[in-house]
């Protein structure tokens, strides 16, 4: 597919860029090729023209940029071979389109995320080992798909696969952290545990995805909203005491002065009105 055939991505339903078309060649943005793997032929007149290290040095930096690019495109990729997508059409393109609405899910009283909720149930009612299928969605980057995993694991009895795969989601700072937070609370046995053990470290990030260039040295980057995401609901639904200790506190408030997000809040909410529809829907199902 060429840039000037490329289908809009600004809108809801096309929520994914097309990997399919960066997977091949190098990859490729609006402006054309952004970087193409070096062959063995780049490094051997290199070699031979005696310019030295420097330029094999920032070859293979640059191809290990592009490998972890390429990795990243991958798992995107396998997100549209999950039962949360399927093949269609949008404005006249052929796609790959969500068959839950990923904007509704953040807003659970409201009647018309209630039916998307229905949709997701049924989804993993009809599929074979659904925990797989969610940890797909939770292992790549974009928060969108995270969304729609925190959903559909509240549905799932094997649990112990996707607890495992929103931790990670979690660690890795994804934009849906209050969601993400809110989920484990609700399927994690031991979230209270796991939960303080990375309030008392900063909640760091792991593998923090927008360090890219490999000559950056990062020591250390901490999830402001992650950390005040847990601190609400170890707080208001956990009534945790731990909390009060000098060191806790003072981590709070630094870590509430590096957000605007009022993500303890957003957390709790979200996670008081995703129960109160479960707890609506127990009567007509049990979960996989």
């Amino acid at each position: 597919m060429t840039d000037s055939k490329r289908p809009p991505t600004s809108t809801a339903q096309a929520f994914f860029t097309d990997a399919r078309a960066r997977l091949k060649g190098g990859i490729k943005g609006r402006g054309g090729l952004l970087w193409r793997p070096p062959t063995t032929d780049n490094f051997t007149k290199i070699a031979a023209s005696g310019r030295g290290g420097g330029q094999v040095k920032n070859i293979f930096q640059r191809l290990r940029q592009w490998q972890r690019q390429r990795t990243l495109l991958i798992k995107e990729e396998a997100v549209y071979d999950t039962v949360f997508f399927e093949k269609g059409e949008f404005e006249g393109y052929k796609s790959h389109l969500p068959r839950i609405d990923y904007l509704k899910l953040l807003h659970p009283r409201k009647a018309e995320c209630r039916e998307e909720l229905d949709k997701v149930r049924k989804i993993v009612a009809e599929t074979d080992e659904p925990a797989k299928q969610i940890a797909v969605l939770l292992d790549v980057r974009n928060w969108r798909p995270h969304i729609i995993g925190c959903v559909a694991a509240l549905y799932v009895k094997d649990q112990a696969v996707v607890v495992e795969a929103l931790w990670r989601a979690f660690d890795r700072a994804s934009w849906a952290s209050t969601q993400l937070a809110a989920t484990l609370s609700l399927v994690d046995t031991d979230f209270v545990p796991h939960a303080l053990q990375r309030l008392r470290c900063g909640v760091p990030v792991h593998d923090p995805f927008n360090v890219m260039n490999e000559t950056d040295t990062v020591e250390r980057i901490e999830d402001a909203e992650g950390f005040m995401a847990l601190w609400g609901i170890l707080k208001e639904v956990h009534r945790e005491d731990s909390l009060e200790s000098s060191a806790l506190l003072a981590l709070r408030q630094r870590m509430e002065s590096l957000t605007r997000k009022p993500s303890a809040i957003i957390a709790v909410s979200w996670r008081e009105e995703v129960e109160a529809v479960l707890q609506d829907q127990a009567p007509q199902s049990e979960t996989i």
